[in-house]
């Protein structure tokens, strides 16, 4: 990548030591002299507590991320692998010197479908490795449901601690764990009260069955707990600290730390060789780029001419077959990505440029040097293509608004309404709120022409559809879930403790916040479309406040599912969605509005006010 290009992306400009920092002082910090009196106009004002939220936000983000591995290392997750009674269960826990009778600790069903816990227990004795608990089955959301576990291995045949006592009868079926993974399945042969002899339907390869889970779920039940004092004590320290400074250093210092910390980082990224720069962005870079090209190209090729057949087909009643490539693409990926990379780097030897700059200059917007079509035919032509993109994204949209209303009608007519719902709740209208406001700046487009409010311009190119269609879908569900992992693994990341509560406050801070920039938008709202420049507000704190809070506001939902290096891909992949999107969208409004340059230079940074 070229450096000079990093550089602008940087917003360093000529003299980066010094000058963004005096800029945005002034800008947001510093009240404006006339005379001798000082003057702080309402729409600064407002700029400023903007400014000191979003910050805010971001550095409550960084923390989250930093803690996040430490508290999933003093994270325990226990299965329940037998059922004492209606409501007595014991749990085998490896290292009991944190249990300690009166212990409090949540269970939880983990799946994509419940993430919240299903209710929880109270640890009642400690017999070596075995913990007893008790908990009441009316404060279940869920029933705890039977499970046991596997004593003795003959043959093909199991023996589990579960029996008719549980109401199990031959030829049931259950699920065996190992772990939180599932390993196998058995079939109940001879079932006794207290133990049942099973065959073994399907097992896992390797797998040893000695000491396995056995469950009705398909989904383990599994104790999660946090009790580390001290990890505790650092949470809650670092949240503070991180308050206070920030307070701190923004009211009384004039100074925003990551405005400071940018300040002093772009000195240090001056020092590094640029042939150096050149090579590590771009090996770097190219290893997800590479990635993408391989998987998302021939997946989106197949789901859209996929989508033409099945539409041809129920048009026309004609029986032709879809493309399934798929299985021949699992075969040859590793061949495909061996000539990728040998393309790739070619290309960078070659031209001495990176092949991710070009590719982009040559599918990106390219500004129109003279109209095809002028005057009230062009504005015609706009209103009417806009019309399909409002169909396009607003039929999505009204689906999510109807989907989260049903959501708030469901967890408002809970038998048990507990604080977990509350949250919920809030989120789903803030959403819904949100969505309202897209509409809006939709329907406003539609009908501005009756109040003499055109369109500027359109991106109704390829790279336009794609960017916009990895968020809202079709090619959301239709592609990228096809190429990445679930966002939720197999143990909750926050069970207990501090963090749980800050991740809270963090998403409704950014959910609230990406309302307002929605909302802030106002009429301009839209997406390919040119409908003007805003300049106020938490747009004028950086260029594009609404994908960074919403992939934040995303990371911060999901985050108790992100329990492996899988779930994280993931969210990364997520992430880079509404980069890409920035990108495509920074391209366009520079070539088709001369007012978006200007602001480019007064608002220099992207996502991260003093950084990108």
């Amino acid at each position: 990548m070229d450096r000079a290009a990093a550089s602008g992306a940087a917003g360093a400009g000529s003299n980066p030591a010094g000058r963004a920092f005096k800029t945005w002082r002034h800008k947001y910090l510093l009240p404006v002299k006339r005379g001798s009196v000082e003057v702080v106009t309402l729409k600064e004002k407002v700029n400023r507590i903007f400014y000191f939220f979003y910050e805010l936000a971001l550095l409550l983000t960084l923390c989250i991320l930093f803690l996040a591995p430490i508290h999933m290392a003093a994270t325990r997750h226990y299965n329940i692998d037998k059922i004492l009674g209606p409501s007595r269960v014991s749990f085998t826990a490896q290292d009991t010197s944190s249990i300690a009778p009166g212990d409090v600790f949540p269970v939880y069903r983990f799946n994509p479908d419940w993430t919240s816990e299903i209710g929880s227990v109270m640890v009642d004795s400690i017999s070596g490795h075995q913990v007893i608990a008790s908990f009441d089955p009316n404060e279940f959301r869920w029933p705890m449901g039977r499970q046991g576990q596997v004593v003795a291995v003959n043959g093909s045949m199991l023996k589990v601690t579960m029996g008719s006592g549980l109401g199990l009868k031959p030829g049931d079926m259950l699920n065996l764990f190992d772990a939180r993974t599932m390993a196998g399945k058995i079939r109940l042969q001879e079932v006794h009260p207290d133990y049942s002899w099973a065959n073994i339907l399907s097992m896992a390869p390797g797998v040893d069955p000695q000491g396995l889970t056995a469950s009705e779920f398909i989904y383990v039940t599994q104790v999660s707990f946090f009790k580390a004092p001290l990890v505790t004590l650092v949470e809650v320290g670092l949240f503070i600290f991180v308050l206070i400074s920030h307070c701190y250093y923004f009211i009384f210092c004039k100074k925003p730390i990551l405005l400071s910390l940018g300040n002093w980082l772009r000195p240090q990224y001056q020092c590094i060789p640029k042939i150096l720069f050149h090579w590590t962005i771009n090996i770097i870079l190219g290893v997800p780029f590479i990635a993408v090209m391989v998987n998302f190209i021939p997946r989106c090729v197949v789901y859209l001419s996929n989508t033409v057949i099945n539409l041809i087909n129920s048009t026309f009643h004609f029986s032709i077959g879809i493309l399934n490539i798929y299985p021949w693409f699992n075969e040859n990926i590793i061949p495909l990505y061996l000539v990728a990379a040998v393309t790739y780097l070619s290309i960078l030897i070659w031209s001495q440029r990176s092949p991710i700059l070009l590719f982009w200059q040559w599918v990106g917007y390219k500004r129109e040097e003279k109209a095809v079509v002028g005057g009230v035919w062009r504005d015609v032509i706009i209103w009417f293509l806009h019309l399909i993109i409002f169909y396009a994204f607003g039929r999505t949209l009204w689906g999510f608004l109807t989907g989260n209303l049903n959501a708030c009608a469901g967890l408002m007519s809970t038998k048990h309404f507990t604080l977990d719902h509350s949250l919920l709740v809030i989120r789903y209208l803030l959403w819904s709120v949100t969505i309202v406001g897209c509409l809006f700046g939709y329907g406003y487009s539609v009908l501005g022409y009756l109040y003499g409010k055109r369109i500027r311009n359109l991106d109704f190119t390829a790279m336009g559809w794609v960017t916009n269609a990895v968020c809202y879908g079709p090619l959301l569900g239709g592609v990228i879930a096809q190429m990445t992992p679930s966002l939720m693994g197999l143990d909750p990341v926050l069970a207990q403790g501090p963090l749980k509560n800050f991740v809270l406050i963090a998403e409704l801070i950014l959910n609230f916040l990406y309302t307002v920039s929605i909302l802030n938008l106002g009429t301009m709202f839209g997406v390919m479309t040119d409908k003007g420049v805003r300049k106020s507000g938490l747009y004028s704190v950086v260029r594009h406040p609404s994908y960074t809070l919403e992939s934040l506001m995303f990371l911060m939902v999901f985050f108790n599912g992100l329990s492996y290096s899988a779930q994280w891909l993931a969210m990364g992949v997520f992430v880079l969605n509404y980069y890409v999107r920035s990108e495509r969208e920074d391209q366009f409004m520079a070539a088709s509005n001369p007012e978006y340059k200007l602001y480019q230079q007064k608002t220099p940074y992207k996502f991260i006010p003093g950084i990108y």
